[in-house]
């Protein structure tokens, strides 16, 4: 395998020394945390949402699939905090932890275009149920098929990574991207990944969002020019709108990183790795920084839910009274 090893040489003045190893050390620990976090969250999300009968709709079924998504996400984390942290260090064989890494690359990937899967269907949907209330609803057999159909192709898009996924040969507790070994492949591949799973997503979402957000608005201006209240079901719709933007915006603003590092890959020949292993500090802590914010989208999701859904809220809410957990009511 092919790898940078000018970059990662044990002599580097800053990659062999010992407050490399401490600083990357934390960010693994820190990073499967986060996954855990996420974990027990996202199950929490599920839990509460199939368990009630007040979130048996479409959006909350879609919700259901993106948590699954976060969960995915997060398991990545987990795998690579165990394979790096505990079997490296008792010198597991190379293959096991070269498997654990691949895995953990696919469950991330299949995790990642799953919830822009999601996220898309999502807005499609409530497009559909607010400005075009006369057509079909996205429910029952066909919006199983659409499922069906996202979770093959997310399963399609993601089997790649596989093959260019390793166990980089001199910090041995590292999985990366070879982009060295497949530069060809992993141009295209990432061009195709960039297009596929965020900029025709983001313009579609945007799109969808925008159309419903006027709609919203010019409803609420002609019932305050008759005077009147929004109902309840009203109400909801608007809240239901706000913590799928919310969502939708924080997954987006968030991925941004990681689409420019690989559009700097494929483009301009740059490796993410680059910065990592970087003789300069700065790089090296921001390039960490960025990773460890990607690493707590399922977290950031699983927020959004319980302080923008009054009835999730609810629900955690004597779920930690329940188990005697004592936290600040969210505002």
């Amino acid at each position: 395998m092919a790898s940078n090893n000018h970059l990662r040489s044990p002599n580097s003045s800053f990659n062999g020394s010992i407050a490399f190893d401490q600083l990357y050390q934390f960010h693994v620990s820190l990073i499967t945390s986060l996954g855990t976090i996420g974990l027990f969250t996202n199950i929490l999300v599920i839990k509460i949402v199939y368990s009630n009968s007040k979130l048996q709709n479409t959006p909350s079924y879609l919700i259901i699939h993106l948590a699954i998504a976060d969960i995915l996400s997060s398991c990545q984390p987990i795998v690579v905090g165990i394979s790096l942290m505990v079997l490296a260090k008792q010198n597991w064989p190379h293959h096991i932890i070269l498997a654990l890494c691949r895995m953990a690359f696919y469950w991330w990937l299949l995790g990642y275009s799953l919830s822009v899967g999601m996220l898309t269907l999502i807005s499609i949907e409530r497009y559909r149920a607010i400005i075009q209330p006369m057509k079909p609803r996205l429910s029952g057999k066909l919006l199983n098929y659409i499922l069906v159909c996202i979770w093959l192709t997310c399963i399609c898009i993601s089997l790649p990574i596989t093959f260019a996924s390793g166990v980089d040969p001199v910090y041995y507790f590292d999985c990366q991207v070879d982009v060295d070994s497949y530069p060809t492949f992993i141009d295209t591949y990432f061009t195709a990944i960039t297009v596929i799973v965020y900029f025709i997503p983001l313009i579609i979402i945007s799109f969808c969002y925008t159309c419903v957000v006027r709609k919203l608005r010019k409803d609420d201006k002609r019932v305050h020019q008759l005077k009147r209240t929004l109902t309840a079901n009203q109400i909801l719709k608007k809240k239901i709108m706000r913590m799928l933007i919310l969502v939708t915006v924080n997954f987006m603003v968030s991925s941004l990183p990681w689409i420019i590092s690989l559009i700097m890959t494929a483009y301009f020949g740059v490796s993410p790795n680059e910065f990592y292993y970087n003789e300069n500090k700065f790089f090296t802590v921001v390039a960490i920084a960025i990773k460890t914010l990607f690493s707590s989208l399922p977290i950031a999701n699983s927020l959004i839910y319980f302080m923008t859904n009054p009835t999730i809220q609810q629900r955690v809410l004597l779920w930690l009274n329940k188990h005697k957990i004592v936290l600040v009511r969210p505002i």
